[in-house]
């Protein structure tokens, strides 16, 4: 392409660009909103006690155990503990995102099983996060609880959730957990 074409569409672009990025938030049509994103970082902080990376074996089922959607069985409990915590913290909480190859199921909120071989991965099953016997979306962050003496260890589950007749196979799903201060 010339570059008399590229300028050309550039300068075309140019005021629809502008006007789609500068748009007047009292001239907003029916079809229009506006977000606004707010939070909050501090300069508090706390240590990870021991191993930060580790993994939750979860038990082998059989695939009876999660015969429908909304089936849930073989939870492993598992904790996260802190110490040294900033001396004017309270609370502390944990908030839960997917990664490594995971990914999240946007009506659950629970984490897609990241293995895709259909000869070796199971199907039709997740992995859902629990505080409390409650499900913890993934993207949420959980209740808080209080420090004791600078630290705290928080009780959480993994198990797994069926979004239909669960066929039989392995199952891997990885989470990103952040310490929040609530």
């Amino acid at each position: 392409m010339s570059k008399a074409k590229v300028l050309l569409c550039s300068a075309l672009l140019l005021p629809i660009s502008h006007l789609a990025c500068a748009a007047d938030p009292d001239k907003l049509t029916d079809q229009q909103g506006i977000i606004t994103f707010t939070g909050s970082l501090t300069g508090e902080t706390c240590e990870i006690v021991g191993d930060k990376n580790f993994t939750v074996s979860l038990p082998k089922l059989s695939t009876n155990a999660l015969k429908a959607a909304g089936s849930e069985a073989g939870s492993k409990e598992f904790k996260i503990s802190v110490k040294n915590c900033s001396s004017t913290l309270k609370n502390i909480a944990v908030h839960f995102e997917a990664v490594g190859g995971s990914d999240r199921d946007n009506v659950t909120g629970n984490l897609k099983n990241s293995l895709t071989d259909t000869n070796t991965a199971a199907s039709n099953v997740q992995v859902r996060l629990y505080k409390d016997q409650e499900q913890i979306r993934l993207g949420d962050t959980s209740k808080s609880i209080a420090l004791v003496n600078s630290a705290a260890e928080m009780g959480f589950a993994g198990g797994y959730y069926a979004t239909g007749q669960a066929t039989a196979g392995q199952i891997e799903a990885k989470a990103i957990y952040t310490i929040a201060y609530p």
